[in-house]
Order: structure tokens, then sequence, then C-alpha cells
């Protein structure tokens, strides 16, 4: 691959381990980049889990927030979709989207590990997440 005429080459993780028929996951690099995200997500969850000490709050102009405002406070984005995103073009596909019909096959894997099931918010990310 180039990318601003310099070359580089993109060894995107390979889950042995997880591939039948010791796992649920397929030969498809799809497959393999939905687990990669599904990792990232829970790990990220993980960090922003406890809470708002944790997380970045954001203050308009004034330095006073409306604490009426639905959006109060505003917690840190996930980024869920940046991350899907980078996933995608870490395996070279062409969208995020390809990644989705594995779903699935991750959500086995993880019950398998004894891991959490995959949430929602990690399977309809954003299209565009919001900048702090």
């Amino acid at each position: 691959m180039e990318i601003n005429g310099l070359k580089i080459s993109l060894r995107p993780m390979i889950f042995v381990d997880q591939m039948t028929p010791k796992g649920f996951l397929t030969k498809d690099d799809a497959c393999h980049a939905c687990w990669y995200y599904y990792i990232l997500a829970e790990n990220g969850r993980a960090a922003w889990a406890g809470g708002p000490e944790n997380q970045i709050l954001e203050h308009d102009a004034t330095g006073v927030i409306d604490a009426t405002s639905p959006e109060w406070p505003l917690w840190m984005d996930r980024h869920y979709g940046q991350q899907a995103r980078s996933v995608a073009f870490l395996y070279a596909l062409d969208s995020p989207e390809r990644m989705w019909k594995f779903w699935p096959n991750v959500s086995m894997e993880a019950r398998r590990l004894n891991m959490p099931v995959p949430r929602d918010e990690y399977k309809n990310p954003p299209v565009k997440d919001r900048i702090t």
C-alpha cells in the first residue's frame, strides 16, 4: 500500500486460536477485523466505565454547563465509529460494514471465552463521531 509516496505494509492480527475448529471465527479477514474491533471496544469500555472521573468533561465558552440540558454532562465520545473505520483500514476492507456480518461469530466466540456479549453500541457505531 502506498500513502503519500510512502510504501507501507500492514500486517493485521489473525486470531488463529479463535478459528474453527477450536473457535467460531472464519478465515475471512473481515471476521478477524470484527473480533479485533470488539476487543478494542471492550477494552475501551472498561477504561470509561469508571465514571466521570475517568472522562473528560466539556464546557462551553463561558465555562458553564446548563445542568438542565439533556446533553449534560457531555461525556467523552467513545469514538466507536472511528475505531471501526481504523480497523477496517488496517484489514484493508473497503468499509466497516463488511465486518458487521460477522457479529454472530464474534458473539459465539465471546461466549465460548466467557467474555461479555458484544453490546449494541459496538454493533451500531455512529457514522460520524462527535469531536471533543
